[in-house]
């Protein structure tokens, strides 16, 4: 049992560091977003919140598909829990009979690359609504 689980933390040490060679070797992507970044940050321009929200949601795409092409599996899901590949950071109470043990938000999302979970998925809950109401961070 203990040889598996070192074999197993082995396997998954190769496969991080597999991972990170694989983001650290391709930063060509990675220039023209930082180049934005600080051109937004030092606009002598009035930028209004809906045009700077605008551009940090298209940030965020444009970070996201970097990281597909990548390889990195992007888990954002909404659907039923799945304790394999999220983590519950919160709940809240489910309206509806058929909200019970579904995903509300993400909170943070979660990455697999090669199979590999890099990080669980931070979701909020929703949970039978006589069940108390936590709150974790």
């Amino acid at each position: 049992m203990v040889e598996q689980l070192v074999r197993h933390e082995a396997s998954r040490g190769q496969q991080l560091r597999r991972a990170n060679q694989r983001l650290e070797n391709n930063t060509d992507e990675l220039i023209p977003l930082r180049d934005w970044v600080r051109m937004m940050a030092t606009t002598e321009h009035e930028v209004t919140r809906e045009l700077f929200c605008k551009q940090f949601r298209n940030l965020y795409r444009k970070l996201g598909q970097i990281l597909e092409k990548r390889g990195m599996e992007l888990l954002e899901e909404q659907a039923a829990f799945d304790c394999r590949t999220q983590r519950v950071v919160g709940t809240v109470p489910a309206e509806r009979p058929e909200q019970v043990d579904q995903v509300q938000d993400t909170v943070v999302p979660g990455y697999r690359l090669d199979g590999a979970l890099v990080r669980p998925q931070h979701v909020v809950v929703f949970t039978k609504s006589e069940e108390p109401v936590a709150r974790f961070t």
